[in-house]
């Protein structure tokens, strides 16, 4: 299946599709992708959400200059300089929520209040520490997104409607994890690059088309024969704090040169798929099973201190996924993952005595020579 052939021509149409239901009554939430935000809240509500996550272009980059200094972080300058830009991917929302655990997405929702004042908007702090003040933390500030989205939509968010939303959005995750977990075997039957625009195409796309669209994904990798998997090496890893939409190039450069992305794992702008939400309870308790699975089930944000629980499950992914060599790839300007990357590195390096390599990136196309370079090397010192 041509997966990329499917998912960029519906991505590029979802625009299209959202302008015309806009014209017929149907409101979109946007929101920045941290992964805090529950997208259940906002169906249940009779509203769309909409993820907003473009990346990998320079140009929203310098646009973004005209509001924020340069050493910021660069994932979140490009999502201030789309809204500069007046993109209509980042025009589009009817309410922009931001669920936000560090400071730089915080300027995101604070430039839609300065350049876009007529846009409704919401933040969501995130505690940064997992225990069971941070959890009723959390879980109060779902009840804050839950008046917001009746206000805005109109409609009241009912036991029923949520218990729905809730099994469309676990049905989602558990395809994305049986697709993941297939990428353990040594015949890995997706590439890493085909995985991340599925991954990166459930922000965006309708849930009801994403979620048989990941059943055919699915379907076809089993019906894949040994001979038209073949083995490749060396198996890589890639972690980070953002992965956004588009900015696929430390993917397509391990990938081109023979090896294999066998599995990722991304703070923001990638869809958590390793645990769902209890369906299970009357409204208040869907609530909490909400805040139960966002805040204490899923691993922690980069952003979160101490930091151990995010770092060793990236080693156990390691384990379990076989890998031979962790890439850490970086936008520039993200201080809290420096210092993730230099506890890591040093735990990758005592208990999996693997290398481990540090990429930074501003989206410049320039980087390109410097990038290819290192990964070579990188790659033959694995092999």
């Amino acid at each position: 299946m041509n997966i990329k052939g499917v998912i960029s021509p519906k991505t590029t149409e979802r625009l299209v599709e959202l302008e015309l239901a806009k014209e017929e009554g149907t409101k979109i939430v946007g929101y920045y992708p941290s992964e805090y935000m529950p997208e259940e809240l906002v169906l249940a509500s009779g509203m769309v959400p909409y993820g907003l996550l473009k990346a990998g272009d320079y140009t929203p980059i310098l646009h973004s200059g005209v509001v924020v200094p340069r050493w910021q972080d660069t994932f979140c300058r490009a999502q201030i300089g789309y809204i500069v830009m007046e993109d209509p991917h980042y025009m589009l929302p009817d309410l922009y929520v931001d669920a936000w655990s560090h400071f730089g997405a915080s300027l995101v929702i604070d430039n839609y209040d300065f350049l876009v004042p007529d846009m409704e908007t919401l933040r969501i702090e995130v505690p940064h520490i997992k225990d069971e003040y941070g959890l009723k933390f959390y879980i109060k500030r779902m009840y804050r997104l839950k008046e917001k989205l009746e206000e805005v939509s109109g409609n009241k968010i009912t036991e029923e409607g949520l218990r729905d939303a809730i099994k469309v959005c676990n049905r989602e995750r558990e395809l994305l994890k049986k697709i993941a977990l297939m990428r353990k075997q040594e015949r890995v039957p997706i590439s890493g690059l085909e995985f991340m625009m599925l991954n990166h195409a459930t922000y965006i796309l309708d849930k009801e088309f994403m979620n048989g669209f990941l059943e055919e994904v699915l379907e076809d990798l089993k019906k894949k024969k040994p001979e038209d998997t073949p083995i490749k090496t060396p198996r890589v890893m890639i972690v980070g704090a953002a992965l956004g939409m588009a900015d696929y190039q430390a993917f397509e450069l391990v990938e081109d040169m023979g090896g294999q992305v066998v599995i990722e794992q991304f703070s923001e702008a990638m869809k958590d798929f390793y645990d769902s939400v209890d369906a299970e309870g009357d409204l208040d308790q869907l609530i909490s099973n909400i805040g139960d699975r966002y805040f204490m089930k899923k691993v922690c944000n980069f952003a979160f201190r101490p930091a151990n629980e995010r770092q060793e499950f990236i080693i156990q992914l390691a384990k379990d996924y076989k890998v031979q060599g962790i890439l850490w790839y970086q936008q520039l300007y993200q201080d809290n993952a420096d210092f993730d990357y230099m506890v890591l590195e040093k735990k990758v390096r005592e208990q999996l005595k693997m290398p481990m390599l540090k990429l930074y990136t501003e989206y410049d196309s320039s980087e390109k020579a410097a990038l290819v370079t290192r990964i070579e090397t990188f790659l033959k010192t694995l092999r």
